[in-house]
C-alpha cells in the first residue's frame, strides 16, 4: 500500500467515524425533539456499547474501495452513508435494552455490507460488444424520454402542482393522496414514468454535465420538475442537485472520493441540524429533508422491520411479484402498509424500506440480509460488466440516483418499476463504448471531460 492510498484509507476511516458521530448528534438534537411523535426516541447506553456500535459503523471503511474504478462503487458508498450507518446506530437509540437480537442485526448488517464490497476484487464479465448507430440510439433514447413526459402531462393534467416541501409535509401528502388513484389507473404506463424519473432523466443530466451540453442537462432537469409536479415525490426533484454535487466532486478526484463523501456528509448533517433548529420554518424543512428523510427514516425502518419479523411470519419471498403466484402471502396488505399500520397505527402510511429490510429481513429474517447482500453484489458486478466500455465517472453519475431508490425500496421493484434494468441496458448499448474510459486522461483534463478533442469527437456518441 503506497503512501497516497494509506492517507486516503485513514481519511476514509476517520471520516466514517465523524459521519457516525454527526448522525448521532443530529438524531439527539433534531430528530428526538421534533419527531418524537414519529417514534424517534433515545435511550442512553454505556460508552462501551456505543464504542462497539461506532466500530461496526466504521468497519466497512477499512476494506471498501478508496478510488472510483467501477460505476457501482458510487452506489455502494452512498448506501453506506444513507442506509448502513443509520441502520447500525438507530436500533441502539430506540431500544430500552440492548438485546442479543439487536447485536445480531448489527453483525449481519456488517457482514453483509462488507461482503458486498468484495465483489470489486472479482474480474468483470466479458460481454460481447454491441455497436448501435448513434442516430438509432439517440432516437430510441428520445422516444422513451418524450413519451414518458407526454404521458405524465396528459395523465396528470389538471393535477400538476409544484408543492413547496420546505414549508412542511402537509401539502406534499395532500398532493400524493390526490393523485394516488390517478397513478394507479395509469397501469403499465406508470412504469414508463418511473423509468424516466429514475433512469432516463438522470442519464440525460449526467451526459449533459459530462459532455458540457447544457441543453441536455436542462431538458433532464426540467423533466424531473414535471414529474415531481405529478405526485410530489421529493426524491425526484432532489435528483437534480444530487447529480450536480456528485459531478463537482468527481470532476476533481477519483482517488479519495469516498473520503470526500463521508466528510462532506458529516458536515451536511451538522449544518442541517443547525439550520433545522435555528433556521425558522424553511430551515426546519431543510433539516427534515436531510436528517429525517435521507438518514433517519432508513435507519428507523431497518430497526422496525427487524423487530416486526422477529415475531411475525416471514414472507419467504412471497411479497415479490411473480413469486406471489407460487406461494401464500401471509399478510392482508403490502409490506410497507403492514409496517405503517403496526408501528404508526395509520392505514395510509407506506413504510417503504431499503432492500435489506424489505426483501431480506421480511423475507428470510437475519439470513436474508446476507442473501440480499449477495444478490446486490451480483447485480453490481453485472452492472459494472455492462458499463466496462464507459467512463466510470459518467456511468457512476448516471446510476447515482438509484442509490436513493435502493435505500427506500425492494431490490426487485427497483429493477423493474424504477427502471434500473432498462438503465443497465441503455448504458450497455451506449454508442462509442471507449469514450472517456481513460480516467487518467480525465484527471489530466481538469474538467473531467477528457480534453477538448475527445469531447468534440467521442462525446458526440450519446444523445444530443
Amino acid at each position: 500500500m503506497n503512501a497516497g492510498v494509506r492517507r486516503d484509507r485513514v481519511a476514509l476511516v476517520l471520516g466514517s467515524l465523524a459521519c457516525a458521530a454527526a448522525y448521532h448528534f443530529a438524531y439527539c438534537v433534531f430528530l428526538v425533539p421534533f419527531f418524537e411523535y414519529y417514534n424517534y426516541t433515545y435511550f442512553a447506553h454505556s460508552l462501551a456499547a456505543l464504542a462497539v456500535a461506532y466500530a461496526i459503523a466504521a468497519a466497512p471503511s477499512l476494506v471498501m474501495p478508496v478510488r472510483l474504478t467501477r460505476p457501482t462503487q458510487m452506489l455502494y458508498w452512498l448506501l453506506y452513508l444513507m442506509v448502513y450507518i443509520p441502520s447500525v446506530l438507530t436500533p441502539l437509540f430506540i431500544s430500552v435494552r440492548l438485546t442479543a437480537q439487536i447485536w445480531l442485526l448489527l453483525a449481519v448488517l456488517a457482514a453483509g455490507f462488507t461482503g458486498m464490497g468484495l465483489v470489486y476484487r472479482a474480474p468483470l464479465l466479458r460481454l460481447p460488444s454491441v455497436h448501435l448507430a448513434q442516430r438509432f440510439f439517440g432516437w430510441f433514447f428520445g422516444i422513451l424520454l418524450v413519451s414518458g413526459l407526454v404521458i405524465a402531462w396528459r395523465t396528470y393534467a389538471g393535477h400538476l402542482q409544484l408543492v413547496n416541501f420546505f414549508l412542511g409535509s402537509t401539502e406534499v401528502n395532500q398532493q400524493r393522496l390526490a393523485t394516488r388513484d390517478i397513478g394507479a389507473s395509469a397501469g403499465v404506463l406508470q412504469y414508463l414514468l418511473d423509468a424516466v424519473a429514475c433512469a432516463i432523466d438522470p442519464m440525460l443530466m449526467s451526459y449533459g454535465l459530462m459532455a458540457r451540453k447544457r441543453g441536455a442537462f436542462a431538458v433532464g432537469a426540467a423533466g424531473q420538475v414535471l414529474l415531481y409536479a405529478t405526485a410530489g415525490m421529493k426524491s425526484i426533484i432532489l435528483s437534480v442537485p444530487l447529480t450536480v454535487v456528485l459531478f463537482l466532486l468527481m470532476r476533481r478526484r477519483s482517488r479519495g472520493l469516498p473520503a470526500a463523501l463521508v466528510w462532506g456528509t458529516a458536515g451536511a448533517l451538522l449544518v442541517s441540524t443547525a439550520i433545522g433548529v435555528w433556521g425558522g420554518l424553511i430551515g426546519f424543512g431543510v433539516g427534515s429533508l436531510v436528517i429525517l428523510r435521507t438518514f433517519g427514516t432508513p435507519g428507523l425502518l431497518t430497526a422496525y422491520y427487524a423487530d416486526f419479523f422477529a415475531t411475525h411470519p416471514l414472507t419467504l419471498g412471497s411479497h415479490i411479484r411473480g413469486l406471489s403466484a407460487l406461494m401464500q402471502y401471509p399478510y392482508h396488505a403490502t409490506l410497507p402498509y403492514v409496517i405503517g399500520l403496526h408501528y404508526w397505527n395509520n392505514v395510509d402510511l407506506s413504510a417503504n424500506a431499503n432492500f435489506w429490510a424489505q426483501d431480506g429481513l421480511a423475507g428470510f429474517g437475519f439470513p436474508g440480509v446476507l442473501l440480499l447482500s449477495g444478490l446486490a453484489a451480483l447485480l453490481f458486478w453485472l452492472i459494472d460488466s455492462a458499463c466496462a466500455r464507459l467512463s466510470p465517472r459518467f456511468a457512476a453519475l448516471a446510476l447515482a440516483f438509484q442509490a436513493v431508490n435502493l435505500g427506500n425500496g425492494s431490490l426487485f421493484t427497483i429493477l423493474l418499476t424504477n427502471g434500473l434494468a432498462l438503465q443497465i441496458l441503455m448504458l450497455y448499448l451506449w454508442p462509442g463504448g471507449s469514450w472517456l474510459a481513460d480516467t487518467d486522461a480525465v484527471d489530466a483534463a481538469g474538467a473531467g471531460l477528457g480534453g477538448p478533442q475527445a469531447g468534440g469527437v467521442a462525446l458526440a456518441a450519446g444523445p444530443s
